[in-house]
């Protein structure tokens, strides 16, 4: 017999998805970033609210919790980074906010804020030369050991609407300040976002940066001179991310870029482009998506290859093949709305990565209040099989009577489709589900074909992990580990 093996966390109660946690946050909160801002090595978390011009800071409990300090007040601030800036060991933050082209004070525009090493920041020190910052990144690009700053800045044009942008590098001074630096114009654009990392293999950083459906790649001599080469045009309008990875594993890093579809602005689209190891890039397959949002990069599965995760109305997974492709995005269903920008750690020191987004709760008298959502340990399935609700096919954790469906390969012999009762053998294929409290019942299964089978996990399953066996035909036993983020309580 031929037997999948993962785990499921089952809720007593009807819920496609559990295990989150929420945290109240100021108002309008846009921006989160995780880094281990107090020195204990868990990552915490900052929230920039944009409506009520303050950071929230969680500090991780190492319970799978957090603690909520009070309210950081720093004006119109959109998103931040974090990064040792000044050398002393303690997380500094990078702040980027509405600034010259929106006029309205209190306004950030770039600043810094020196850590304490306890969570709490020191007052903001402006960075000068950019008044609008789109997305700003934080590497040593001029060789001298000193973090320097490169930020995509906006241009303004009549009624302070954005009609260019220029990509900046300041020099860092290992204080927390930065020098007088230079400038590359990146032509009439709206928007522009950057990536640092070595796109040539010559052991220096460069900066990539996607504005209006381009992507420019500006080569690094080691000083931070940098020399722009060639311009790919990519069916984008607006494009809010981009990031770097090794998504074909020939070891030279591609680039993925999420934004607005040029064809269809209703919808948008996540496009790949594999590097050649010159700085160049070619167009593989790209993703179609229902928005855009903060896109990240990395093996979150553990199978070697690199996934992306993207921002929408919830988290999207996508599995990478390994070959420059990747599977079609599966949400994490239950999470709510998380907005467009996402933290993904290992807030829980088990080596699997979970998330944190923001939540805007809009009240009826109009107030933009907010949350942020946190799943600390999620579950990232393989390309081998995907469990997920058969309503709507979010992954996450099912509750006893609930419609579950696994996708992957070999699963059954054949397609067969139950009439009637459900059975629990329905075209040569059993499933069978071992509850926390040990206790294994046989699933009645509506629907099983070698890709897909439908089942109905059994009502008097005991709330917890519990393990999942597919049998299709006398095949040769095999398994394959599936941890769901965390126990459910009942």
């Amino acid at each position: 017999m031929k037997q999948w093996f993962w785990y499921l966390c089952l809720a007593t109660v009807a819920q496609a998805q559990t295990g989150y946690l929420t945290y109240p946050t100021g108002v309008a909160p846009s921006g989160v970033t995780a880094a281990d801002l107090n020195g204990d090595g868990r990552p915490d978390l900052v929230i920039a609210n944009t409506g009520s011009d303050s950071l929230t800071i969680l500090l991780n409990d190492g319970t799978g919790g957090f603690t909520t300090l009070a309210p950081f007040s720093l004006g119109q601030a959109t998103s931040t980074i974090a990064a040792d800036l000044n050398g002393d060991g303690k997380t500094d933050l990078v702040a980027i906010g509405p600034g010259d082209l929106y006029a309205g004070p209190p306004a950030v525009g770039l600043v810094v804020l020196l850590g304490n090493g306890d969570g709490t920041f020191q007052p903001p020190l402006p960075v000068s030369d950019c008044g609008e910052a789109a997305e700003v990144q934080v590497a040593d690009l001029n060789g001298d050991g000193i973090p320097d700053l490169a930020a995509t800045c906006l241009s303004a044009g009549r009624f302070g609407i954005p009609i260019g942008a220029y990509l900046l590098i300041l020099p860092g001074n290992g204080d927390g300040t930065f020098g007088t630096g230079a400038s590359y114009s990146l032509g009439p654009t709206p928007w522009a976002v950057l990536t640092i990392a070595d796109f040539n293999q010559d052991g220096k950083l460069d900066v990539a940066v996607a504005t209006e459906g381009t992507v420019t790649v500006f080569l690094n001599d080691g000083k931070a001179n940098l020399t722009p080469i060639l311009s790919t045009g990519e069916p984008w309008n607006y494009a809010p991310e981009i990031v770097a990875g090794d998504f074909n594993g020939d070891g030279i890093l591609d680039l993925a870029v999420s934004g607005e579809l040029a064809a269809d602005p209703q919808l948008g689209t996540v496009a790949v482009l594999l590097g050649k190891g010159d700085g160049t890039f070619q167009a593989a397959p790209s993703l179609q998506t229902t928005g855009y949002g903060q896109l990240i990069a990395m093996d979150l599965n553990g199978d070697g290859h690199v996934d992306l995760a993207e921002g929408l109305s919830t988290l999207v997974f996508f599995a990478g093949h390994g070959d420059g492709t990747f599977e079609t995005g599966f949400p994490f269903g239950g999470s709510g709305s998380i907005g467009s920008s996402l933290a993904l750690a290992d807030f829980t020191g088990s080596g699997v990565m979970g998330f944190a987004g923001t939540n805007v709760l809009v009240t009826p008298s109009g107030n933009a209040n907010g949350n942020t959502v946190i799943l600390p340990r999620a579950v990232w399935p393989s390309l081998a099989v995907a469990n997920v609700s058969g309503a709507g096919f979010g992954l996450g954790p099912l509750a006893p009577g609930s419609i579950a469906t696994a996708f992957g390969f070999n699963l059954a012999a054949g397609s067969a489709t139950a009439t009637g009762t459900p059975p629990v053998l329905l075209g040569g294929a059993t499933v069978s589900v071992t509850d926390s409290a040990g206790a294994t019942r046989a699933a009645q299964l509506d629907y099983v074909s070698p890709g897909q089978v439908n089942y109905l996990i059994p009502p008097d399953t005991a709330p917890g992990l519990a393990t999942v066996g597919i049998g299709a035909s006398s095949q040769l036993a095999r398994s394959r580990s599936y941890q769901w983020p965390r126990p459910c309580s009942p």
